[in-house]
């Protein structure tokens, strides 16, 4: 048996705690619409308006021009570990069970850390630090025709980790040169959507067959 815990409309419930004259207002939480930003989260009363997270704010702010468009502010939420921590400890206080907590940059990594560490388990995985490549990516708010692109690709040459030292690969790239309507895609579209279906059936296997069983098709070696 899972339980499955998801703060409503988390992100913007915290503001309007923080803040109890937005109680009642439509309030996302999310990026600029002059930056092409999304939004991480929406108040139920934005819901109304058919705005929900990963939806492009400008079409947001379209659906809703009296729309509070906040900041992230993650120092609201407190350090992960230390979240998870807590939980961990209040699961063990109110109902006297163990539960094994595994923290990771993508969630299919963190599951698999949660039952190493088992039993009664914390195991963070840290990726790796060292500085292989580095990328410069700019959306800009509206479409450019200008050396602002120049500019923009110049500014990866401020972010090298040893200035001076001789590079092996630069490139650049553009797009946009169809004449599709300039419209930002919708981050969770129902393409997108289908790899909960992948996430399910990969539990399922897992479950009947063992942890492990399912892995990234680069892991497989020829002729294993």
């Amino acid at each position: 048996m899972f339980t499955h815990l998801d703060m409503d409309a988390f992100y913007a419930s915290v503001e309007v705690r923080e803040r109890p004259e937005l109680e009642g207002l439509p309030v996302v939480v999310g990026g600029t619409p002059e930056g092409r930003g999304v939004v991480a989260a929406a108040s139920y009363p934005a819901r109304r308006f058919g705005i929900r997270s990963a939806m492009p704010m400008a079409s947001a702010l379209k659906r809703c021009p009296e729309l509070v468009i906040l900041p992230s502010r993650m120092a609201l939420f407190g350090p992960v570990p230390d979240i998870a921590r807590r939980i961990k400890r209040e699961i063990r206080d109110e109902l006297g069970l163990a539960a094994s907590v595994g923290i990771a940059p993508v969630k299919f990594v963190a599951k698999i850390a949660s039952d190493l560490g088992k039993p009664d388990g914390f195991l963070v995985v840290v990726p790796d630090r060292e500085t292989k490549s580095v990328s410069n990516e700019t959306t800009f708010a509206t479409d450019i025709a200008d050396r602002d692109a120049l500019r923009a690709a110049s500014a990866l040459l401020d972010r090298l980790p040893r200035p001076g030292e001789p590079l092996r690969l630069i490139g650049v790239g553009v797009s946009g040169f169809d004449d599709a309507p300039a419209e930002q895609a919708d981050l969770f579209a129902p393409a997108a959507a289908d790899t909960k279906k992948v996430d399910r059936v990969a539990d399922a296997i897992q479950e009947k067959f063992g942890v492990g069983v399912v892995k990234r098709g680069g892991s497989l070696r020829r002729g294993s």
